[in-house]
């Protein structure tokens, strides 16, 4: 099956359950320009799988989760931890939160912005999974289970910082 546009990045529960799973492949974009008309930001190419929210509340776009067991790749259980396993990142495009029960894009590989933790996040650094799915600054060659790629554009705490993700330990891959 072929994810058509009708299941945008920034767009949520558009499609029913017979579509969890499926990994979409989109363009690098900033999808908060001219409606219609996004502005391209690299050649990169993004990943991402159509999961349901399942962790019983409502979740973060930015955030990085975990898949619930026994649903890899089709339900997302809670927000990854501190050095821990990100799975990958909800959808940074949507407004406002992602509802329970309700289908989104969680971003698996690629460019995309992430929630920034504790301290500040430079451009260049190791991204470092943190607690309640933030990301921070980490060390190479330390806690790698959770590092989860390398920062593009810095970001401050409670903001989003534009990173390209790419945990290695991550249960689904492109």
């Amino acid at each position: 099956m072929t994810i058509t546009n009708q299941m945008k990045l920034g767009s949520v529960d558009v499609v029913g359950a017979e579509s969890l799973g499926q990994i979409g492949e989109f363009q690098d974009q900033d999808l908060s320009t001219t409606p219609g008309s996004p502005t391209l930001l690299s050649g990169l190419k993004k990943y991402a799988v159509l999961c349901l929210n399942d962790t019983g509340g409502a979740i973060t776009p930015g955030r990085g989760y975990t898949y619930k067991s026994g649903y890899i790749g089709q339900r997302v259980g809670a927000a990854s931890g501190a050095n821990a396993i990100c799975d990958g990142i909800a959808d940074p495009d949507v407004v406002g939160t992602i509802a329970d029960q309700v289908y989104f894009w969680l971003i698996i590989q690629g460019p995309t912005k992430a929630m920034v933790g504790a301290g500040d996040l430079s451009a260049n650094a190791v991204v470092q999974t943190l607690a309640a799915g933030a990301f921070g600054t980490g060390t190479a060659g330390t806690n790698p289970i959770g590092h989860s790629g390398k920062c593009i554009v810095a970001g401050t705490s409670g903001n989003l910082a534009r990173i390209v993700f790419n945990n290695p330990f991550a249960a689904v891959k492109p």
